[in-house]
C-alpha cells in the first residue's frame, strides 16, 4: 500500500473492514508520516482540537481519558498528564508525584513553560499561603487565570 492509497482508505475506513485495517496497520509500521496522519484522523474523530496542543503526540497522550480512574494520576495507562491549571505536561509516575517535562519525548517539540510558580506567586499576593488547602478563587482552579486578561 502506498501513502496516497493509505490516506484515501483510512479516512473512510469502516471499523468492521478488518482486512483493510490490517493493511493500514502494516503500512504505518514503516511509514511515520502515515502514522501521524492516522493519529490525526483518530483524534479529530474524537473531537480533539489539535491546535490546542504543541504536537500530535501531546494531543494524543494528554487527551487520554480512563473510565476507571477519574484522576489520571491513579491510572498506569496515562503516561503523560496535562494540568491546564499550570499549562504543564508531565510524565505520570506510580508514586504520588509527577515529573514535569519541557519537550515532547516522541518528537522533541518544545512544550509551554510551566506556570506553576506564577500560580503560587499570584495566589500568595492575594493572601493565600496554602492554596491547595484553602478555598481559592474559581478562576485559579483552571486555566482561566492566565488565559483571561
Amino acid at each position: 500500500m502506498h501513502c496516497k492509497e493509505f490516506k484515501t482508505r483510512y479516512q473512510g475506513l469502516d471499523a468492521t473492514d478488518s482486512a483493510t485495517m490490517m493493511q493500514c496497520l502494516e503500512h504505518v509500521q514503516d511509514c511515520k508520516p502515515c502514522l501521524s496522519y492516522m493519529s490525526q484522523v483518530d483524534l479529530e474523530l474524537k473531537g480533539i482540537d489539535l491546535s490546542a496542543y504543541p504536537c500530535i503526540h501531546m494531543a494524543n497522550y494528554a487527551s487520554f481519558r480512563c473510565e476507571h480512574h477519574p484522576n489520571l494520576k491513579d491510572c498506569s495507562d496515562a503516561t503523560i498528564l496535562y494540568d491546564a491549571r499550570f499549562d504543564e505536561y508531565s510524565l505520570n509516575s506510580a508514586r504520588a508525584w509527577v515529573v514535569p517535562i519541557q519537550y515532547c519525548p516522541f518528537c522533541g517539540s518544545e512544550l509551554p513553560e510551566s506556570k506553576r510558580d506564577r500560580w503560587f506567586k499570584e495566589l500568595a499576593a492575594l493572601g493565600y499561603d496554602n492554596p491547595r488547602q484553602q478555598a481559592i478563587p474559581e478562576k485559579y482552579k483552571s486555566d482561566l487565570w492566565y488565559r483571561t486578561p
